[in-house]
């Protein structure tokens, strides 16, 4: 799943569910090097609507986040907050994710 720039998603995210993995990406055309591994955080969650409801039957999906993004909402799920809005901005080199629950 990918979040687009200026999109928001609300998702719950199954506290029992979290991975961490390494990474490698292709390499891309005109790179002279090869691609370093990097360190993800897997997550397993449902999208919600914008009022925070899912749906019995919704498929659960899974959803990788850099490590910083992923320490960040792992702080609100080992808090007890399962059901977040994420919202990304892209920055001129990085991106940059908000986090919030109701």
């Amino acid at each position: 799943m990918k979040i687009a720039d200026g999109e928001i998603v609300c998702l719950l995210f199954d506290p029992n569910k979290v991975e961490h993995i390494v990474v490698t990406y292709p390499k891309k055309e005109g790179e002279k090097e090869e691609p370093k591994p990097v360190n993800r955080i897997k997550f397993w969650v449902k999208q919600a609507d914008e009022n925070g409801n899912v749906q019995k039957d919704s498929e659960e999906i899974e959803w990788t986040a850099s490590e910083t993004t992923g320490k960040a909402i792992l702080k609100w799920v080992l808090k007890g907050f399962f059901l977040l809005d994420i919202e990304r901005h892209t920055l001129l080199y990085s991106d940059c994710i908000n986090i919030t629950s109701d």
